[in-house]
């Protein structure tokens, strides 16, 4: 089996390149964030503009303007106190329609008590822009 050879964060990386229409790949991107469930997780803050590399993450955050909440995309499926969903991305919606990896995911409106909660179970990714 290809998790035998691959680290988890290897197969959670492959898995999130995946073409998100392929049943395989979201099967397979399901395990690995089981398998990776925990390990590494929280908040990763990357700079674009510094030559960062984008980190692999289960989550993808934004703060919002007044920084009161937080506005999450993610294939998993969030519940919880706190934790509003606000829909599914669709292709029209997003910047190269279909072909755009984030197509399907789920969006979500946090709170920071639910953001706490969410950094301790998962590794969660957001660009940080120089002023």
């Amino acid at each position: 089996m290809i998790a035998t050879t691959l680290t988890n964060s290897e197969l959670l990386a492959a898995a999130l390149a995946a073409d998100p229409t392929d049943a395989g790949a979201a099967a397979a991107f399901t395990d690995a964030v089981v398998e990776d469930a925990g390990a590494g997780a929280g908040f990763l803050g990357y700079h674009p503009e510094m030559g960062e590399a984008k980190p692999v993450a289960h989550i993808e955050a934004s703060l919002s303007h007044y920084g009161r909440h937080y506005f999450l995309s993610t294939p998993l499926t969030l519940k919880g106190r706190g934790i509003e969903p606000l829909g599914v991305l669709t292709a029209a919606r997003l910047v190269g329609g279909e072909k755009n990896r984030r197509c399907g995911w789920k969006e979500y409106k946090v709170t920071l008590k639910a953001m706490e909660k969410l950094q301790a179970a998962y590794r969660i990714s957001s660009e940080m822009l120089l002023d």
